[in-house]
């Protein structure tokens, strides 16, 4: 990469240098032929990169890149993670972003695809805050709801996780470790059977779950 890059950036000013000494040679004053000489650095380098694709495209065969195709569902070798990692401070937040789960779901039916809520707690005063129950039975209700409706044979569906706050320093309040980039760390860790008390509640059954290969979540629920 580096070679391509300088091999481009030496062409171009090559050519322009070329071009600049041309019109001075023409008898063009010097003011001038410095002005050319930057007014064709960007049209050179452009026709250089373009001739360059065009003898790579014609001399380099294109290699097969390695793809996985899931058109008959996915595998029990690939079980996989859907999830929404977000703070919630209400149950009707937990509602509707079970709501969407429940959409998720039935837009891509699969055996072997599982969709849980990451609830994150917000930030407090205290350990344990009033609202925490609330959510907390509104997530438990959710699933049973939910799983009721989908029933799956060897574990549930959807599952639901709040996360434990712990005392920070810097912000001088209770909340969750490292907000929701630690909270994916979390989780995954807990996928790989370390870190099983980070969490106030969590209804994954280890014991009946798949082992999960990889984990989907969406950005926009996270910022």
């Amino acid at each position: 990469m580096k070679i391509y890059i300088y091999g481009v950036a030496l062409l171009s000013l090559l050519i322009s240098l070329l071009c600049g000494i041309y019109v001075y040679n023409k008898g063009v004053n010097i003011v001038i032929s410095t002005l050319v000489f930057i007014a064709t650095l960007i049209p050179s380098q452009t026709i250089i990169v373009q001739i360059i694709q065009y003898i790579l495209s014609k001399t380099i065969k294109p290699k097969m890149i390695p793809k996985l195709d899931f058109k008959s569902g996915i595998t029990k070798e690939n079980t996989t993670m859907v999830i929404i990692p977000t703070i919630v401070k209400s149950k009707e937040k937990v509602q509707e972003l079970f709501s969407k789960l429940e959409v998720y779901y039935i837009a891509n039916k699969s055996e072997n695809l599982y969709f849980t809520l990451l609830g994150d707690c917000s930030s407090g005063k205290n350990e344990k805050e009033e609202f925490d129950n609330e959510i907390i039975q509104a997530g438990i209700e959710e699933i049973n709801r939910l799983n009721k409706k989908y029933p799956e044979d060897e574990c549930n569906k959807f599952n639901f996780i709040y996360r434990k706050r712990t005392w920070n320093n810097g912000e001088g309040c209770y909340l969750g470790w490292e907000r929701k980039r630690g909270y994916l760390c979390q989780f995954n860790k807990f996928l790989l059977g370390e870190n099983q008390n980070d969490f106030r509640v969590n209804t994954i059954e280890q014991t009946k779950l798949p082992k999960i290969k990889y984990i989907i979540t969406f950005m926009k629920e996270i910022y």
